[in-house]
Formats: C-alpha cells, structure tokens, sequence
C-alpha cells in the first residue's frame, strides 16, 4: 500500500517497498511482536465494542499517539465511531462523537478515495493539507491516517495524532499499523457479520415466540429441532417430542402428500424457499389435520430450514358449509323451477 509522506513543504510522495531488507532494531522487533500479539487479539473479538475497545487501545499505546479516531464510511460520508486519548498509563476511550472529536476533513477523505495512508511529520509545517479548516483550531505535529481495506473494500480509517512531539508516525511503523489495520478490517467485517446474523436470529426468535403462525426449525434430514407452540398446538404434540429428535416432516406426512412434499423440498434445496402450498399433517392422536406450509433454508451453509404452517381447519369447515348452503339453494332453485 503506498502512504503518502509530507516530510518537506513540498509534500515528496514516496512508495514504501516491503521487500526492501533492512537490519530490525530490538525496538522495531518488539513492535512486530507487538503487532502479532494485538492481531490476534482481534481476531478472537467478535462482538463491536470489545472490539473498539482493543483496536483503539493498541493502537494508540504502540503508535505513540496522543489520541486517536476510528472513523467508518457512511454512505457518501464518515462518521466517527469512537476516540481514545492517552491519560499518563491510561486509554480513554469514547464512543461516537463526543465534544472535540473531530479531525481534518481533507486528509479524512484523500485517505477514504485513495484507500492511501498519510503521515505528516510536522503538521506545523507547510503541507497539502494546511487550508484544512482543522488546524486553525488545533495545533499538531504528527499525524498519520491508515485506511482498514479488506478485500479491497475500504472498512474504516484510523486516525492518529500527537500534538506535542514531530516525526512520531515513521514510516516503519505505519507499515506496522497497516499490518495490524488489515486484521483490523477483516475483524470489523466479522464483527458486522455477526451483528447482522445475531440481529436475524433475534427477529426470528420474536416472530416464533408470537405463536401467529405455526413456526417450525428443521434439519436437512427434515427432523424437526425446534418448534413454537403455535405448531405443537396443530399437531397435536408436546415440546418433548421434539426436543427426543423423533419428530419429522416424514412421520407427519399422510403417504399420498409424499410425492408432492419431495418436489417441494427439491425446491426449497436449489432456490432456498419453499413456496406455501396446502397439504394435510398427521396429528398426534392419528387425526389429520389440513394446513397451508412454506419455509426457506437459513444459516452460513443453509443448513437449516424454517417452515411456517397455518391450520386450515377453520377455513375447510367453512368451505364445507358454504358448499352445502350452495347445494340447498340450487336445490330450492331447482324444485321451484319445476313446480306447478
């Protein structure tokens, strides 16, 4: 990744080779396995704050920064996510934009377009940046700006600063925040994911435990793993037939739904739903019962299945009644055409 440098009023821009072999420095080694240490801890972090937490954390005890921004992209836009400030020993650390959380908007987007890291060595010095409206409010020395990319997918920046001392960001270490940024932005990624999946599973859990429709949870083998009481109720069963693993779509199938059944979970495998159709179950007690069914596979693999199942009990006694008030009627329509 290429970073661009402003170590002279005329902003040199610079490629940082990794190939080039250079002789470490026990410093530079502990900064290394300093780097190792942290990426691992990220990557074992999968919930967002704890994650924040960690990153900015690290990041600011090994940059040598005074105070540092997580920013993510927005849209078209940025928004602040969370600044830590060195206090002595200690991080403080605040989510979302807080009174004075703000950085220079035009190195915030140059790294947001170019997905490049900046570093200036003395922002006090004349630089691409100095019209930014930032620096007439605050003073600072060094600054560096990494993009998080993963997959070439811009994740989020992280933003470093320190107002007291100059050419604190040199160019190895940035090469060792972009190291540890990569790992960063693979864990923000999983993190999202695992928001976005624990936010499904939660809309699904409210709509089961609603009892609206009868809601079942099944395997690829169609055995049953889960049910509400909405669908215990149609068919007759305790929960504990369910939680024994002996209750399947195949032991409530009449014989002749199975032919229709196996083109619909053909379906339900290639496209991942099940379109609602009618059918009968068996009932518990061996009664039937018809109902209308659909579902959709879930999970990473589509492992799993989630079929929604509504009694047509109801709506059969009524179509039997309308049917027969249909016949008394033609009936009475008849004997009158007929009669003298």
């Amino acid at each position: 990744m290429r970073q661009l440098e402003a170590r002279h009023p005329e902003l040199a821009i610079a490629d940082l080779r990794s190939g080039t072999k250079a002789t470490a420095s026990p410093d530079q080694e502990l900064d290394v396995a300093a780097v190792v240490k942290a990426s691992q801890a990220l990557s074992g972090e999968m919930l967002l704050p704890r994650l924040i937490e960690q990153l900015m954390t690290i990041t600011v005890q090994n940059a040598g920064a005074d105070r540092g921004l997580l920013i993510l992209p927005h849209g078209s836009d940025y928004r602040i996510e969370a600044e830590a400030r060195a206090d002595g020993e200690k991080i403080i650390l605040h989510y979302g934009p807080t009174a004075g959380s703000a950085a220079p908007e035009a190195i915030v987007r140059y790294v947001m377009r170019t997905q490049e890291s900046v570093i200036l060595d003395d922002a006090a010095r004349r630089n691409l940046f100095s019209e930014d409206p930032y620096f007439e409010l605050r003073l600072q020395r060094s600054i560096l700006c990494v993009p998080l990319v993963r997959q070439g997918t811009l994740v989020g920046l992280l933003y470093l600063e320190n107002a007291l001392a100059s050419h604190v960001f040199t160019p190895g270490r940035a090469r060792l925040l972009e190291l540890l940024g990569s790992q960063a932005a693979i864990s923000l990624e999983n993190t999202r994911l695992y928001g976005d999946l624990q936010e499904r599973e939660a809309k699904v859990r409210r709509l089961v435990d609603s009892n609206i429709v009868g809601i079942c949870i099944f395997d690829l083998d169609r055995r049953l793993l889960e049910a509400n009481d909405a669908f215990l109720e149609i068919v007759g069963h305790s929960r504990e037939d369910v939680s024994s693993g002996q209750l399947s779509f195949a032991g409530l199938t009449p014989p002749e739904w199975v032919a229709a059944d196996e083109q619909l979970l053909a379906e339900l495998a290639s496209t991942g739903s099940w379109q609602a159709s009618e059918k009968d179950f068996f009932r518990k007690d061996g009664s039937r019962v018809p109902v209308l069914v659909g579902g959709a596979t879930f999970g990473e693999l589509q492992q799993q299945g989630v079929a929604f199942v509504v009694d047509l009990s109801d709506r059969k006694r009524a179509e039997v009644e309308l049917a027969h008030a249909n016949r008394v009627t033609t009936m009475g329509q008849m004997s009158a055409s007929i009669a003298p």
